[in-house]
């Protein structure tokens, strides 16, 4: 019989006696301090890899395990972001005036009165724009970073990533979660990001989003001679598929212990980031 821990107001992972020990490590270290107002952008070398999939049950488990507010943008320039995986279902997005009211907030009331919030705890801003877009990289700018310091942690969607249109947005960022799929082309890509990203100052950190079932039995080898920080995600649908999308209890327990897992290295990573 396995052990239930309630994490957080949504997130219950069901654990053996063996695990628990490592539960609570996690939990302790996803409740470390860190310094204010991280950003960490998710993205990734190649389409269709996983990239919102990571990173709305991020939020999801930072919004849980956090005492900090926690921001989930979207600007990917598509439909089923980060914000669908987060549970939002209602329209995030600001119009103009009010986004420019809330680029001057002077308090944590101004900067998230304007804002969806999802039910698994994050805030919601969707800049509804494509990414390929030449004005995208402003739109991040004003939207996003003025009102950031009254959040713990910001997390963006970037989506794939195209070197010319998100250098300056790159460059906004602590973290970089650069998502991959689980082959030799794939990791081989998200390696080569991260080391292109690491002299700007950004501290990469990689995620295998494996869709074979473990059928890569080499992967977790290959994992620890990353030069920097790499977590194993399996690729788990929902349960049910007429569920909200991120009905994050719906996973089975191995994604919920691996998403804790990479969430908890994302926070490390934040502690140490310049």
């Amino acid at each position: 019989m396995g052990v239930l821990r309630v994490i957080g107001d949504s997130l219950r992972v069901g654990v053996d006696a063996q695990s628990l020990e490592r539960v609570h490590q996690l939990d302790d270290l996803m409740r470390t301090a860190l310094p204010l107002a991280r950003r960490v952008v998710v993205l990734s070398p190649d389409r269709d890899s996983g990239c919102s999939f990571v990173a709305g049950h991020l939020c999801t488990v930072l919004a849980a395990r956090r005492q900090g507010r926690v921001l989930a943008v979207n600007a990917s320039g598509r439909r089923e972001s980060l914000l669908a995986f987060a549970g939002v279902t209602t329209d995030a997005r600001l119009d103009g005036n009010t986004q420019r009211r809330r680029a001057g907030a002077r308090s944590a009331q101004e900067a998230t009165d304007p804002l969806v919030r999802a039910p698994s705890g994050p805030y919601a801003l969707d800049l509804g724009c494509d990414t390929t877009s030449p004005s995208s990289e402003s739109t991040w700018l004003e939207s996003v970073q003025p009102a950031g310091r009254f959040f713990d942690v910001t997390v963006t969607d970037l989506g794939v990533w195209k070197p010319l249109e998100h250098a300056a947005v790159l460059d906004a960022q602590h973290v970089a979660l650069i998502v991959t799929s689980a082959t030799r082309d794939g990791l081989q890509r998200a390696l080569d990001l991260g080391l292109h990203l690491q002299p700007r100052g950004v501290t990469p950190h990689v995620a295998v989003v494996d869709s074979t079932a473990g059928a890569n039995t080499a992967l977790p080898a290959i994992l620890k001679q990353s030069p920097f920080p790499a977590s194993y995600v399996p690729f788990l649908r929902r349960a049910d598929r007429n569920q909200t999308p991120a009905a994050y209890a719906s996973l089975p327990l191995k994604g919920r212990l691996a998403m804790l897992e990479l969430a908890a290295g994302i926070v490390e990573a934040c502690g140490g980031a310049r």
